[in-house]
């Protein structure tokens, strides 16, 4: 019975398409309840068969949020928009004025959907942006018009008059927003319609996705190709050329290019920005704009270890898969430290170690428990008895490991203290004195009474006072 109606409007549109080849907007168009078709064999010869599915395909790495951060802020004279749109199918951000955004979204729906941005394409693309970009950085709007299958014969004449006026509004309220316009089936012949026929200028808009459309292959006016995307599914006769206009699947199944519609118009955003030579192109002041004060400032944070021992670099492998798959802030604390120098990993000695963890004070709190250090243990031999105890360090000097080994206790590695204690449970974490070098006494500037001066030497014949005197190591 489907195919039947299907097959009776697909005769009727064919006995309306009479006009001339170039005059594409003119021809009709098949109907079928919620879906459109192109019409005759005049397609055939005008439209290049869609052997890909998609004309411009978006590239796999491009990120979310670098295309979030690329674009510039919109402004007008309503600042800080927010999309109202979260589900359903309608879409009125423009009407509502909810402000001004990054990027504005003009969607047409196909024939006979409900609301202004329907159920098959639209609502999937407009969530997956959501999602990407942030509720604060789009604008979403939906094509109020009839959308009816009579429509059809029109080719987009129907809404193609208010999608223009729609984008209008949205450039001259909010100058500096991007303009991306997507269609699904009718819908699809409604933005060529605006371009092509209502005066919008190409110039304007910066991105279009179609699916399913019936021009395929065909411009969207002086568009660029390469801010076009044609989403043909495999098996959708609508949009791929073959002449038949049957009725399949496929032309339903466009909420599964959701996430590939939004990345491309991301990227396209993200190409728009960077060839964008206006008056707003270096205005940093706003949420979506590159900070200039930090642009090209490289981070003082390390990443990973500069040490070339091997050892170092597998403990900071393991230790960066425990902290990422973990909750343990001891798993982080570990992978911090071992990427820092020498000079903040400073060693500590057997004698601060009982001092802090072992002392009558405080050994029954620590009783059990493994003293973990990243860096190195050095032995005290101003401490005479070393009392049992595990430690875990990243290297010990030859008697501090004996003297802990005589007493009964272990040394352990880090890769070791992994396997014992994956989320540094019953472990405590110590440092060594990080400010007890030589050559932190001497900084400072000026006559401080606490640093140390620089002398020659420390024999009879020279300074052995502390005098504000040139001869006594005093600079200003």
């Amino acid at each position: 019975m489907k195919i039947a109606l299907a097959s009776a409007l697909l005769a009727l549109a064919l006995t309306a398409c009479a006009a001339p080849v170039e005059e594409v907007e003119k021809r009709a168009v098949c109907t079928y309840g919620a879906y459109t078709y192109s019409c005759a064999g005049s397609v055939a010869t005008t439209t290049k068969a869609a052997t890909t599915t998609a004309k411009a395909s978006p590239s796999a790495s491009t990120s979310v949020k670098s295309a979030a951060a690329a674009s510039t802020t919109a402004s007008g004279s309503s600042s800080g928009g927010k999309t109202a749109y979260s589900s359903g199918d309608t879409a009125s951000d423009i009407e509502n004025n909810t402000g001004c955004t990054a990027l504005t979204v003009i969607f047409a729906r196909g024939t006979s959907e409900s609301g202004n941005i329907g159920s098959v394409a639209g609502p999937p693309m407009f969530k997956q942006l959501i999602s990407d970009l942030g509720a604060s950085d789009v604008t979403l709007q939906g094509v109020d018009y009839p959308a009816s299958a009579s429509g059809n014969a029109d080719c987009g004449s129907d809404g193609g008059a208010d999608m223009a006026q729609l984008a209008s509004t949205i450039l001259s309220r909010c100058p500096n927003t991007k303009l991306a316009l997507s269609g699904y089936s009718q819908g699809a012949c409604v933005v060529h319609n605006a371009v092509k026929s209502q005066g919008l200028p190409a110039s304007s808009v910066a991105a279009v996705v179609l699916f399913g459309d019936p021009f395929n292959g065909q411009s969207v006016g002086s568009v660029p190709s390469s801010n076009l995307l044609e989403i043909c599914a495999s098996g959708d006769d609508v949009c791929n050329g073959s002449g038949t206009y049957t009725i399949t699947q496929a032309h339903l199944s466009y909420g599964d290019n959701a996430a590939q519609a939004a990345s491309f118009i991301e990227k396209t955003l993200i190409e728009a920005d960077n060839d964008n030579d206006g008056p707003h192109d270096n205005d940093n002041t706003g949420k979506m704009g590159v900070d200039l004060d930090k642009h090209h400032v490289k981070s003082g944070h390390r990443k990973a270890p500069k040490s070339d021992n091997p050892y170092v670099k597998l403990l900071h492998k393991l230790y960066s898969f425990l902290a990422r798959r973990t909750d343990s802030k001891f798993n982080n604390t570990v992978l911090r430290r071992l990427r820092m120098s020498r000079i903040n990993r400073a060693p500590i000695s057997l004698s601060k170690i009982v001092g802090v963890t072992a002392n009558k004070h405080s050994a029954e709190t620590y009783e059990g428990k493994i003293r973990a250090v990243v860096a190195s243990v050095t032995d005290d031999t101003r401490l005479y008895e070393v009392p049992k105890m595990t430690i875990c360090a990243l290297r010990f000097t030859a008697t501090a490991r004996a003297r802990i080994e005589k007493a009964g206790g272990e040394c352990l590695t880090f890769d070791q203290l992994a396997m014992r204690a994956p989320t540094g449970s019953n472990v405590i974490l110590l440092r060594g004195p990080k400010n007890a070098r030589e050559a932190v006494k001497h900084f400072g500037f000026g006559p401080h009474t606490d640093k140390k001066p620089k002398i020659e030497s420390k024999g009879r014949k020279f300074e052995r006072a502390r005098g504000r005197r040139r001869s006594k190591g005093f600079r200003v």
